[in-house]
């Protein structure tokens, strides 16, 4: 058993939650609700740095958000040519999904899944800037518009292909 385990182990005896947001690196949420990192990984400080960006582009107009009526947990934001999709990984569900939540009641103790380019980042509330993309989420107005998120999307992937595209010119 090597140190990490051994510490992992000793940590969930003396009743705290063993959390791991990503392979290499955890996170202790005491029983009092706190929650610290034992290890800061260079991906942490780019996760970190992801909802700094997030929140500088929404409050410049630069990101637009929206939301689907099929997709209710899901949060989408189209920021030039990239495409972010924030889930909301522990929401009510009164079993049907066919009501929107209410993102002014999303718990503080929330988790979300943002996902970009290929990665999924986990967000745990006072962990990783969760809680600053908690409050951006709660302040804007995310509306639930198919149309609009039907034109963005078709938009997004008509570019999808445009860094490989120049890469492949520049190669020739």
């Amino acid at each position: 058993m090597n140190q990490d385990e051994i510490e992992r182990q000793v940590l969930s005896m003396k009743g705290e939650t063993v959390i791991f947001p990503k392979a290499g690196d955890y996170a202790i949420k005491s029983p009092n609700g706190t929650i610290s990192m034992c290890t800061e990984l260079p991906y942490v400080q780019r996760q970190i740095q992801l909802v700094d960006i997030l929140c500088r582009l929404t409050e410049a107009g630069r990101a637009t958000w929206l939301r689907r009526r099929v997709d209710i947990e899901f949060l989408y934001c189209f920021a030039e040519h990239e495409h972010l999709i924030v889930e909301l990984t522990e929401h009510p569900d009164d079993g049907e999904n066919e009501t929107l939540l209410n993102l002014g009641s999303i718990r503080d103790s929330e988790s979300f899944t943002l996902h970009y380019r290929g990665e999924s980042l986990l967000y745990l509330g006072g962990l990783h800037n969760g809680d600053k993309l908690l409050r951006l989420i709660r302040s804007i107005n995310i509306p639930a518009d198919d149309n609009r998120w039907e034109a963005f999307n078709a938009e997004w992937e008509e570019h999808l292909l445009d860094p490989l595209i120049a890469m492949d010119s520049d190669s020739l």
